[in-house]
């Protein structure tokens, strides 16, 4: 076989293989599959778009194991809802990171965002305190970066606080 017939051969092979991998990707983007779930879950009330965490997309970080008998959900880590859009006269800060900033194993309201919200309520009786405790059981810091990105796109906060390191692995 001559080297112009390989090369031909090759370059067609790598032709029909791109094209192939380009059609794949188009049918998988059209009908959405392989995407991550939404971040954040949008509700439409009285009180304008409210947001709140969608816990499958939290999910995303933690891997299933089929022979496992139980597959272990991660705890939901937020349960309130939250503005879009930031009402004037409101001081918004995110704390971001693991289990210690959870709380867990201990109740949330013990956890340091929890205590944090009240201290600055007190110290700022004018403002609107909204701390959101972004904190994750057993993740580390790659997925605290992507959901620091998440919240900080959306929520703007005037602050935000990583607590993060244990889970470093």
């Amino acid at each position: 076989m001559s080297i112009t017939r390989f090369m031909a051969k090759l370059l067609g092979g790598l032709l029909i293989t791109g094209l192939v991998m380009c059609l794949a990707e188009g049918v998988l983007r059209v009908f959405k599959i392989g995407r991550p779930p939404p971040f954040f879950l949008v509700q439409k009330t009285s009180r304008g778009e409210r947001l709140s965490i969608n816990p499958d997309h939290i999910a995303r970080y933690f891997f299933y194991q089929p022979f496992q008998r139980i597959r272990m959900k991660p705890r939901q880590p937020w349960r309130r809802d939250m503005s879009r859009i930031k009402e004037p006269g409101t001081l918004r800060v995110i704390a971001l990171g693991e289990s210690s900033t959870q709380g867990f194993p201990h109740p949330r309201r013990i956890a340091f965002p929890a205590m944090t919200e009240r201290m600055l309520e007190i110290r700022h009786p004018n403002l609107r305190v909204e701390v959101i405790n972004a904190g994750v059981v057993a993740i580390n810091s790659f997925a605290v970066l992507d959901i620091g990105k998440h919240m900080l796109d959306e929520l703007a906060p005037d602050a935000l606080v990583v607590y993060a390191g244990h889970n470093e692995f």
